[in-house]
């Protein structure tokens, strides 16, 4: 062996190698090597748990001085042109497939000559101070979704195209019906950032002057209201300095509407439910979202009881005969006008709700939703008739059964992480569960030392009743991304936490969902919401956030019982979040996330919250005594 000539095959593979792969990693390499150049790469899909928290990387520059002379940068580009003709879009950015370099082609709408462009390393170094919000915007990589996001509508960038020159210019153009050639620009500019257009969405489903008046209604006090309320309700007048100070930290909320600054309808209660010097301020008891129901729950959890499923415990059954009225007044309605109203009905594919009833409705012709939608309704539709009100009603019976799992006694299965329900609720779904960075690093840090899955639960079930109280919230349809506002404002009511608790397991790996419906606790009847965590060979497991808080239930039980369990006063009407509507809704509804109040509309318009109203009766309530 001449061990001299080894050594120059040595050396001259390493450099090979060296310069073969001075800017990708070995993975990308298989990636980009993977198929000629005609053939198109695998887009990585939001649906996927894998593919989503790659989209959430930060991409790495290339190296600018060897563009022309890297064979596998040049390789990937025209992949990367034949994935994007392939796909049908105006634009695709390396992260998209897998390769997390600065790199993506995007359409010029304003020039058809030159149409798609490279840019590799591309900077935007201007823009302007405001936005604006660009209709329909989408992405290859979040299929079948759309929505409007917040850009700007010109901005000056800098990169190298694929000869390596350095360019410079201006970019202009935010309408679908024109120009969109910035939009794009600042799209995929996004993904190398880890950024989706999910982040900068505008609010949801309604017009800018929909939304100010949802906002405006919440935003209804001043600060006369909030001082006067603290003193009919805890006896002392706060000082101006004591406002100031709770402004500032956002326990009292506010907004500047048309000039004037006001404050947050239940925004003075909210002061005593989430700050500890406030309430050492006062000595009556302040209410919680366990307040009400607390005293039937101690009771109530005493009467526990095993199944034949080791582990798992069921509680007395409760049946409950409901009756629900919506009535729009006469002055919100003109007289012929067709009202249309869907009200919550209960569920039939909930293990733990049985024997639901249909006794009668205001109407005889109806049409029952089933479980065909994540929104179980009944619809009516009335024709208003002058000087009168619309009214609709419902009567129904069900019966409750509360469970309880004893987490200690379960070992669960790996996932199967093919497998749609996997896939599914352990995905981001839009507007409202994104793996944000406040989300991922927040996540990470208390799960740091989690060896299991029920390990995780624990820690992001015990952060959240820790660290966010119960507070009254601002109407959902208001808040562009819920979990980020928990964060943000450091309170949440029962849906917000929920989603907080939702988007946290997600991201981990943990299947999770939304539920909610109401709560019927004997003189507590009341909206809420909840969650259910799916664990391997278990199946899915209740979590109720709102009540793991504060005291805990005298039942030993009780201390840790709505980590993985829930009582026998729930309807459940909701499988999940912003689902949709049998018959379908025409215009935007008032509740976008949520479905517990009902909705109401004309041929013309959507009926907002204040132009009707609601009552919520338990003609009667039996318990079953477990056998």
């Amino acid at each position: 062996m001449n061990f001299k000539a080894l050594f120059c095959i040595i050396l001259f593979s390493t450099q090979f190698t060296l310069i073969f792969s001075q800017s990708f990693t070995e993975r990308e390499l298989e990636i980009i090597y993977n198929g000629d150049e005609n053939t198109p790469l695998r887009i990585l899909q939001t649906t996927d748990k894998v593919d989503s928290l790659i989209l959430r990387m930060q991409s790495e520059e290339i190296d600018a001085d060897s563009i022309t002379g890297n064979k596998s940068l040049q390789l990937f580009i025209k992949r990367l042109q034949a994935t994007l003709y392939d796909s049908g879009g105006v634009g695709i950015a390396a992260p998209q497939v897998g390769v997390l370099k600065n790199i993506f082609l995007f359409t010029r709408v304003n020039d058809p000559e030159q149409s798609v462009q490279i840019a590799i390393n591309p900077k935007i170094v201007d823009h302007p101070f405001e936005t604006v919000c660009f209709e329909r915007d989408g992405c290859l990589s979040i299929p079948e979704i759309s929505g409007n996001s917040r850009r700007f509508p010109w901005i000056d960038v800098e990169y190298f195209d694929e000869a390596g020159n350095l360019k410079k210019e201006r970019l202009e153009g935010y309408s679908r019906t024109g120009d969109f050639t910035a939009v794009i620009f600042q799209h995929e500019y996004d993904h190398l950032n880890g950024i989706l257009f999910t982040d900068r969405l505008c609010p949801p489903l309604i017009t800018p002057e929909d939304l100010h008046r949802r906002v405006s209604l919440d935003f209804n006090r001043s600060r006369n209201d909030i001082v006067k309320w603290i003193q009919d309700h805890h006896n002392f007048t706060p000082t101006e300095e004591q406002l100031d100070e709770w402004e500032e930290s956002g326990v009292l909320e506010f907004r500047i509407i048309e000039g004037e600054k006001r404050y947050f309808r239940n925004a003075a209660p909210n002061i005593f439910r989430v700050d500890a010097e406030a309430r050492e301020l006062i000595n009556s008891p302040v209410e919680s979202a366990e307040s009400g129901a607390k005293r039937t729950l101690d009771i109530h959890l005493d009467e526990i009881s095993e199944t034949k499923i080791s582990g798992k415990y069921h509680l007395p059954e409760v049946t409950t005969h409901l009756k629900y009225t919506i009535t729009v007044p006469e002055s919100e309605i003109d007289d012929g006008e067709l009202v249309k109203a869907w009200l919550p009905y209960p569920r039939k594919d909930v293990d733990r709700q049985t024997n639901v009833t249909f006794i009668s409705a205001s109407q005889s012709d109806y049409i029952l939703s089933g479980d065909k939608t994540d929104h179980s309704s009944i619809y009516m539709q009335q024709v208003a008739k002058k000087g009168e009100p619309v009214t609709f009603s419902v009567e129904f019976s069900f019966t409750s059964r509360g469970e309880w799992y004893d987490l200690t006694q379960f070992t669960p299965k790996p996932y199967n992480k093919v497998s749609d329900l996997y896939k599914k609720y352990t995905s981001e779904k839009l507007p409202h569960i994104i793996f944000s960075e406040s989300i991922r690093s927040l996540t990470d840090s208390i799960t740091r030392n989690d060896k299991t899955v029920l390990e995780s639960l624990q820690s992001i079930y015990s952060y959240i009743t820790s660290n966010f109280p119960w507070a009254s919230a601002l109407e959902y349809s208001t808040i562009p991304d819920i979990p980020e506002y928990v964060l943000e404002n450091k309170k949440g009511d029962c849906g917000q936490v929920a989603l907080l608790l939702i988007n946290m397991l997600r991201y981990k790996g943990i299947p999770a969902r939304w539920q909610s419906g109401w709560m019927t606790h004997p003189g507590e009847v009341n909206l809420h919401d909840w969650a259910e965590v799916y664990f391997e060979g278990v199946g899915w497991i209740p979590v109720d956030v709102s009540f793991g808080r504060g005291e805990p239930l005298k039942n030993e039980t009780g201390r840790s019982f709505f980590m993985s369990g829930i009582d026998s006063y729930r309807l459940y009407i909701n499988n999940d979040f912003s689902g949709k509507f049998n018959p379908v809704k025409e215009f935007p509804r008032s509740e976008t996330l949520d479905f517990q109040r009902g909705e109401v509309e004309t041929t013309k318009e959507n009926l907002y919250f204040d132009r009707w109203n609601y009552k919520m009766e338990v003609i009667s309530q039996v318990k079953i005594e477990n056998k």
